[in-house]
């Protein structure tokens, strides 16, 4: 989900004047313009979807003399669907406004049924700017164009449970990877599984906390990743080889295998497991949630990946990894859509979805300081590092759709159980990261 912006200058025109219109646009009619809105409906299990939903209500409340969000069940059967995406674009019915994946809008974007924002962006320097610097860059198009407005900014490090360190002679979080591997011994020894992984999400991170905290690992994982070749490039090798090591030397769970995200958190929120890497949702999801052991947060802290050396420590950035789009064509519901971005973007409407669900916003925001003392500071602390380690790199999954992720999960068991090369698994994997290999 990420290239460089450049603000589209073709057609520029005829789109200014469509972005004018943003304010007090009506029907033919003279009515209430009706909007349709996908992957924001009700769901008190899932806080990211019912965030949304809150956000449309506030706005339907807001605007309701000039604009109605009408929410419409996801037919998809998950997240990861971009055929249903492509179905409703082929048919031209896109909701005027959904949720998806950069990765998915890139390939929506090839129907033409997407509607692209950078001129409206480029017209409105007062919008663009408040915006962290790179978020738009899985969201933008070759010739420029930008087919959603960022969700959020997401910094993504390490969990570690304190008392578990301890009772292992552990008083810090490693900074070397090298450090990293010593501690899973004595975390070993100790009796407890050093690092909870999933055979896809979490175990993915690593990976990528591995390619990243080398030189050159960020382009590898913001460029590189679906030009294939990977089987020859040293540092996908070095960070793979250690990622099986970790395997192989027991110091994951016993299910690692499965990818399901819940076999990595569950060791981890029971006390069984001491490391995980995750997001910072995972504190209001799940950490302070029913499934974690009493107590569990005041024994957890949340560190940057090691580095390769001292000081080379790294960060995930998940900036704009899933877009809000717009399959919109009539250009008074356009305006409609630009309206409710900019509401959804506003910094009381982004600190409140933050404080509901634990991700980050993408647009920059000054807390005062009583917003500073609801904001969760086990995840708060490491984004104010964000600005400061040597390394910030993006997860593989975000450049990269579903059959990569098949073929990973596929591919990683065999692999480490000693039936395919390192080799042969890059190579497959590869193979699968390529776009042709999504059709």
């Amino acid at each position: 989900m990420r290239r460089r912006i450049v603000l589209l200058a073709v057609a520029v025109t005829a789109l200014f004047a469509l972005a004018a219109t943003a304010y007090g646009a009506r029907s033919k009619s003279g009515g209430v313009i009706q909007l349709t809105c996908q992957r924001c409906e009700a769901s008190p299990s899932d806080v990211f979807s019912q965030s949304w939903y809150d956000v449309v209500q506030q706005f339907n409340a807001k605007y309701k003399n000039r604009y109605h969000i009408n929410v419409q069940h996801f037919g998809g059967q998950n997240e990861n669907d971009l055929q249903y995406w492509e179905r409703l674009a082929l048919a031209g019915s896109l909701p005027d406004i959904f949720i998806a994946q950069a990765t998915q809008l890139q390939t929506l974007a090839k129907t033409g049924k997407l509607f692209n924002f950078a001129p409206v962006l480029g017209k409105d320097k007062a919008w663009s700017r408040t915006f962290y610097p790179g978020a738009f860059e899985s969201l933008t198009g070759a010739q420029k164009q930008i087919w959603g407005i960022p969700e959020e900014r997401d910094v993504v490090g390490i969990y570690w449970n304190k008392v578990l360190f301890q009772k292992a002679g552990i008083s810090s979080f490693p900074t070397t990877w090298s450090e990293f591997l010593a501690d899973c011994a004595k975390l070993k020894q100790s009796g407890v599984i050093p690092l909870a992984m999933d055979g896809d999400w979490v175990t993915q991170l690593m990976w990528s906390n591995l390619i990243g905290t080398q030189p050159g690992g960020s382009q590898f994982l913001l460029k590189g990743i679906s030009k294939g070749n990977w089987a020859a490039n040293p540092m996908i090798v070095k960070a793979t080889e250690y990622l099986k090591n970790l395997q192989t030397s027991g110091y994951v769970n016993s299910d690692s295998f499965s990818g399901t995200y819940q076999d990595a958190a569950n060791p981890f929120l029971q006390e069984q497991a001491a490391m995980i890497a995750n997001g910072d949702w995972m504190v209001a999801a799940d950490i302070k949630g029913k499934a974690a052991k009493p107590g569990l947060y005041s024994q957890v802290a949340y560190s940057p990946s090691p580095g390769w050396t001292a000081g080379k420590q790294g960060l995930i950035i998940l900036e704009g990894n899933a877009g809000v789009a717009s399959g919109s064509r009539d250009p008074a519901k356009q305006a409609g859509v630009i309206a409710f971005e900019k509401f959804a973007t506003s910094p009381t409407i982004q600190f409140q979805r933050t404080i509901r669900t634990g991700a980050f916003w993408p647009v920059k925001l000054k807390l005062t300081p009583a917003q500073l003392k609801k904001v969760e500071p086990l995840t708060y602390h490491l984004t104010q590092l964000s600005g400061r380690v040597a390394h910030t790199y993006e997860h593989a999954k975000f450049d990269t759709l579903q059959p990569f992720t098949d073929a990973w999960k596929n591919y990683w068991p065999a692999y480490v159980q000693g039936s395919i090369s390192t080799s042969q698994f890059l190579n497959d994997i590869a193979a699968a990261a390529k776009p042709t290999a999504t059709g």
